[in-house]
C-alpha cells in the first residue's frame, strides 16, 4: 500500500517526495498564470499584428474614395481631371501593393485571396476609367463596391487579429470608432463627394440624385455620431487617448459638420447647383481627410496602448516569474537546510542507538537543536548516560558477587572435603549396618523359632489350661457337693 511504500522510503527520500509535491503544487498554478499571461502576451501581438494591414486598407480606401470622385469629374466631361486621376491611379495601384503585402505579412490566407482579387478588380477599373470605357454611374458603382470589400476586409481583419475582443475599454472603442464607424463615415462622404460632383458637372438640379445625396449625408451624419460616441468612451477610459483625441477628434466632428452643411446647401437643397468642382472637391476631400486623420491617430493611440499594456503584462510576468522561481530557490533551500538538519539529528540518533545496541555506552559529547529530532537525540544521550551508570552499577554489584561466590566456593570446598570425610564414615557406618542386618537377620531368624516354640508351648498351654479349667469345674462341683454334703451333714 501506499502507507507501506511511504513507510519504507529513507527520510532524505520523504524530504524529496515532498519537495517534489510542494513544486508540483507551486508549478500548477504558476503554469495557469504564466499560460494566461502568454496567451494574452500573444492575442496582443496578434492584435498589433492586424493593426498595420487595416491602416494600409483604410489609407488605400481613401486613395480609391479620392479616384471616384476624379473620375465623376472626368467622365462627367472635365478634362482637367485627367491628370490629378491618373495621378492617383498611380499612387492607388502602388498603395495596392503596399496594402497587399501588409495583407500577406499579417498570414491570412483567405484575407490574402480577397486583397488580391481586390487588386485585380481595381486595376482593371482605372484601366477603364482611364479608356472612358465606363459612364459615370457604372464607375461609382463599380469604385463603391470595391471600397465595400475594402470595408469588409478591414472588419475581418479586426476579427481575425482579434482588435475586436481587446479587454480593455478603450482599446475597443477605439478599433471600433476607427476600423468601423471612421471608414463608413468616410465611405459616405467619399459617395457624397463624387455624387456632389456629378450633379454640379451638370448644372441642373436632378431631385432623384439630390434625395439620393441627401440620404448620404444622413448616414454620414449617423456614422458620426456613432463615431463621436465610441470616442467619447474611448477617452473616458483612457487618459492618454484623452489627451491625444481630443483636438483631432473636435476638428475631425467640425470637417464633418462642415461637410454635412456645404454638400446639403450647394448641393441637396440648391435649386440650382451652382458650386464649382475645383472649389467643391478640394473642400470635401480636406473634410474626409480629416477623418482619415483622426482614424490614423486613434489606431496609433490603441496600438500605443496595446503596446504599452503588453509591456506591462511581460514585465508582469517577468517579475511573476522571477518571484516564483525566488520562492522556489528559497523553499528548496529551507527545505534542504531542513532536510539536512532532521537527517543529521536521524542519522547520529541512529549511530548511537547501533552503539549502544553493540553495548559500546561510551561518554559522547551531544550537540542538538530544540526540535523533536534534537530532543530525541538528547533523549538517547541521556539514557546513554543513565545505562553506563546502570551498567556501573551492575559491574560494583557483580565485583560484590564475585567476591561472595569466591567465599562460597571456598565453602564449597571445604564442606565438600567434610561431606568426603562424611561420606567415609558412613560408608564404615554402611558396613557396621550391613553386620548389623546380617546379626538381627540371624536374631530374626532365632525369633521366628523362639515364635514358633512359643506358638508350640501355648498351645500345649492352652491344652494345660483347659484341663486346668476342667479341674477347676471339677473342683468346683465337688465344692458344691461337698456343701451339700456339709449342709446334709448340718441338718443331720
Amino acid at each position: 500500500s501506499m502507507q507501506k511504500l511511504i513507510d519504507n522510503l529513507r527520510l532524505s527520500h520523504k524530504f524529496l517526495l515532498v519537495g517534489a509535491l510542494t513544486l508540483a503544487m507551486l508549478a500548477v498554478p504558476m503554469g495557469l498564470v504564466l499560460s494566461t499571461g502568454l496567451a494574452s502576451l500573444s492575442r496582443s501581438a496578434a492584435a498589433l499584428a492586424g493593426v498595420a494591414p487595416a491602416v494600409t486598407v483604410a489609407q488605400q480606401i481613401q486613395l480609391m474614395q479620392q479616384h471616384r470622385g476624379q473620375s465623376a469629374n472626368l467622365l462627367s466631361g472635365k478634362e482637367e481631371a485627367r491628370a490629378p486621376r491618373e495621378a492617383l491611379q498611380a499612387r492607388s495601384l502602388e498603395a495596392m501593393q503596399a496594402e497587399l503585402a501588409a495583407v500577406q505579412t499579417f498570414g491570412n490566407a483567405a484575407i490574402t485571396t480577397r486583397g488580391k482579387k481586390v487588386q485585380d478588380d481595381w486595376s482593371q477599373l482605372t484601366q477603364d476609367v482611364g479608356k472612358g470605357a465606363i459612364d459615370t454611374a457604372a464607375s461609382f458603382r463599380r469604385h463603391s463596391a470595391l471600397i465595400d470589400e475594402q470595408i469588409e476586409i478591414i472588419q475581418a481583419l479586426v476579427d481575425a487579429s482579434g482588435l475586436a475582443l481587446l479587454p480593455q475599454a478603450s482599446g475597443h472603442y477605439l478599433v471600433v470608432a476607427a476600423l468601423d464607424y471612421l471608414p463608413r463615415l468616410s465611405e459616405s462622404l467619399g459617395q457624397a463627394r463624387a455624387a456632389g460632383v456629378a450633379l454640379l458637372n451638370g448644372g441642373q438640379s436632378n431631385p432623384a440624385e439630390q434625395a439620393h445625396l441627401g440620404a448620404l449625408i444622413e448616414a454620414a451624419r449617423i456614422h458620426a455620431r456613432h463615431t463621436q460616441s465610441a470616442l467619447a468612451l474611448a477617452m473616458a477610459d483612457s487618459k492618454h487617448a484623452q489627451q491625444v483625441l481630443a483636438a483631432p477628434a473636435a476638428s475631425a466632428t467640425k470637417a464633418a459638420d462642415e461637410a454635412f452643411q456645404m454638400v446639403t446647401q450647394k448641393v441637396v437643397e440648391a435649386q440650382t447647383p451652382d458650386m464649382r468642382t475645383a472649389q467643391y472637391i478640394p473642400k470635401i476631400t480636406a473634410q474626409i481627410d480629416a477623418q482619415i486623420d483622426l482614424l490614423r491617430k486613434a489606431m496609433q493611440v490603441m496600438s500605443d496602448d496595446v503596446a504599452g499594456r503588453t509591456s506591462e503584462l511581460r514585465r508582469m510576468l517577468v517579475l511573476t516569474t522571477v518571484a516564483a522561481g525566488a520562492l522556489a530557490l528559497f523553499a528548496f533551500w529551507i527545505m534542504l537546510l531542513v532536510s539536512r538538519s532532521t537527517t543529521r539529528s536521524a542519522e547520529r540518533a541512529l549511530v548511537m542507538a547501533k552503539r549502544i545496541a553493540a553495548g559500546d555506552l561510551r561518554a559522547e559529547k551531544i550537540v542538538a537543536g530544540k526540535d523533536e529530532m534534537g530532543q530525541m537525540l538528547m533523549a538517547l544521550g541521556a539514557m546513554n548516560e543513565s545505562l553506563r551508570g546502570i551498567v556501573g552499577s551492575v559491574r560494583k554489584s557483580s565485583d560484590s558477587i564475585a567476591t561472595g561466590a569466591s567465599e562460597v566456593a571456598a565453602g564449597s570446598l571445604d564442606l565438600s572435603q567434610r561431606t568426603e570425610e562424611q561420606a567415609a564414615n558412613l560408608e564404615q557406618t554402611a558396613a557396621s549396618m550391613e553386620e548389623l542386618s546380617g546379626a538381627v537377620r540371624s536374631n530374626a531368624d532365632m525369633a521366628r523359632e523362639a515364635a514358633q516354640l512359643a506358638g508350640a508351648a501355648s498351645e500345649v498351654a492352652a491344652r494345660g489350661g483347659q484341663v486346668v479349667g476342667e479341674v477347676v469345674t471339677t473342683m468346683a462341683d465337688i465344692k458344691t457337693a461337698s456343701r451339700r454334703i456339709g449342709d446334709i451333714i448340718g441338718v443331720i
